[in-house]
């Protein structure tokens, strides 16, 4: 390539989307001047940034051009697809320990742990006497809550296909009362949309779902309409108990940072790739934090203010 004249103008980069990509994405990058790649009067490798929601195919990596970023890497499908997360963490604490990789729920992989899980399930039984017990079942590749269960009579586990099984949470940690909890930056806070009561197992958080429920819209207390909160307004309610925010941070770094070494020696060198994560992270009255799952592409969309201020 030539050398630019001395006060010669930059040209703007050129980002290429399809129709998966979401619109808040293509409005920031023209907001920032980028120009938007026309596939009918420019040439295909005239752009510099490839983004969508869908994984590239091996050849679309190894046909990158050096001034190309493509918005997923290869290999990383194991920390997105539940069973292949669940593998490589309990890999991980057979090399380094339970100690260090305890911050997964108890996780089978069904149908090939469905043996193990029985045997744990009426451990549990067993010791618990009539006290519930309960689990979540959730497809492996699906996403948005799509066909997850939460049972506690085994007879109630019903599923087709690979599907993970993990050890229910029946502790998260609700605001409305004076708790201590550290607590990360910025991102979203999600809410169920009905108040947590093990009796009624309706309290998921995923916005997907409560969107088209009956309390979506009512006021709730300490979360007011909808299901979400930015984390810099929830650090404002929860620093009137003195929280040490930092604390938390750590330990959710230190998380993340321990969930991809647990990828890394098997995902090839490519400089040409990012990777936008969502890490579903709940933390529970302990303030313990709990890894619940890993997704490639976190939702983007806009549906309400808090979307629009954090995204």
């Amino acid at each position: 390539m030539e050398d630019e004249a001395p006060g010669a103008t930059l040209k703007p980069l050129v980002f290429r989307v399809d129709e998966s990509a979401p619109r808040v994405v293509q409005s920031i990058l023209l907001e920032h001047g980028c120009d938007q790649f026309d596939e009918q009067h420019q040439d295909m490798e005239e752009w510099n940034l490839f983004w969508r929601t869908s994984s590239f195919r091996m050849a679309e990596h190894v046909n990158v051009k050096p001034w190309q970023r493509l918005n997923h890497h290869p290999g990383t499908t194991t920390l997105n697809r539940k069973s292949c997360l669940a593998k490589s963490l309990a890999h991980m604490r057979r090399l380094y320990g339970k100690s260090l990789y305890e911050f997964t729920p108890l996780t089978f992989i069904m149908p090939r742990d469905y043996t193990k899980f029985v045997a744990e399930y009426f451990k549990e039984k067993q010791v618990l006497g009539t006290k519930p017990t309960y689990w979540i079942c959730k497809p492996a590749e699906l996403s948005r809550g799509r066909e997850i269960i939460i049972f506690s009579d085994i007879r109630d586990l019903i599923f087709k296909g690979t599907h993970v099984v993990q050890k229910y949470i029946y502790n998260p940690l609700l605001v409305g009362r004076p708790l201590t909890i550290y607590m990360y930056r910025e991102g979203l806070v999600r809410f169920a949309t009905e108040k947590f009561d093990l009796g009624n197992l309706a309290h998921l958080t995923n916005s997907s779902i409560n969107q088209s429920g009956a309390s979506y819209e009512k006021i709730k207390e300490g979360v007011g309409q909808g299901c979400k909160l930015t984390l810099s307004r929830l650090f404002s309610y929860l620093r009137n108990w003195d929280v040490d925010d930092l604390r938390l941070w750590r330990k959710i770094n230190h998380m993340v940072i321990l969930t991809v070494l647990a990828l890394a020696p098997t995902v090839p060198a490519a400089y040409n790739c990012f990777e936008l994560f969502g890490f579903d992270i709940l933390i529970d009255d302990n303030l313990k934090p709990w890894l619940l799952e890993v997704n490639d592409s976190p939702a983007l969309s806009l549906d309400c203010s808090t979307d629009v201020s954090v995204k």
